[in-house]
């Protein structure tokens, strides 16, 4: 839980900083409007630290990422497999939904 929380506060404060340094460089009044379209940019640093935090845990004890995903090579195919098969029970709805609203409009 508490990386969670350090997670939104790095990123409300990663966004913070663009939307400053977007106003400051644009002239502008200072607007969290636009910091949707900044948000790959300052994802990055914040997921960065993130990982950073998560791999060297609680307990201070470093620990690889594989580790923390439970990585089991035996099981790749299946997970690809049921990525697609969730990939397609998705898209397919969602396609059909957007189609019939343009047929009706």
């Amino acid at each position: 839980m508490q990386l969670v929380v350090v997670r939104i506060a790095l990123l409300l404060l990663f966004a913070l900083a663009a939307a400053a340094l977007t106003s400051w460089l644009a002239g502008a009044e200072f607007s969290l409007a636009l910091t949707p379209q900044l948000a790959a940019l300052y994802f990055i640093p914040a997921n960065i630290i993130n990982l950073w935090l998560l791999r060297r845990g609680p307990e201070g004890r470093p620990r690889s990422l594989l580790q923390l995903m439970n990585f089991d090579q035996s099981l790749l195919g299946r997970d690809v497999l049921l990525g697609l098969f969730y990939q397609l029970v998705l898209f397919v709805p969602f396609g059909l939904a957007i189609n019939l609203v343009m047929l009706l409009l």
